[in-house]
């Protein structure tokens, strides 16, 4: 009780220590809500991203792609045809 009584006596007298202590708190608020409007988008842009692109990816760990990749996705074809319903070969650069 004594330490709350101290910061009240000492904020009441100090205008421009209030004024601090009340911008650092509404600077971390809005981080916190920037923060969470950034999730939210981050999130949006996933499921759009998904609806977009494939749900199987066959990728290769070479700079140079998959050899013969037609090759590949007959064979592919062959195991899972019919629940396959359209191909899209893509190349995706991850970034640096």
């Amino acid at each position: 009780m004594y330490k709350l009584l101290l910061c009240w006596r000492y904020l009441r007298t100090r205008y421009i220590a209030l004024a601090s202590i009340i911008s650092v708190m509404l600077g971390v608020a809005t981080m916190i809500v920037v923060n969470a409007v950034m999730e939210g988008f981050t999130h949006e842009m996933q499921e759009r991203i998904h609806g977009i692109l494939s749900d199987v990816v066959f990728e290769s760990r070479s700079l140079d792609g998959i050899p013969d990749a037609q090759r590949h996705m007959k064979e592919i074809d062959k195991v899972a045809g019919q629940y396959i319903a359209a191909w899209s070969p893509t190349v995706h650069v991850p970034p640096c």
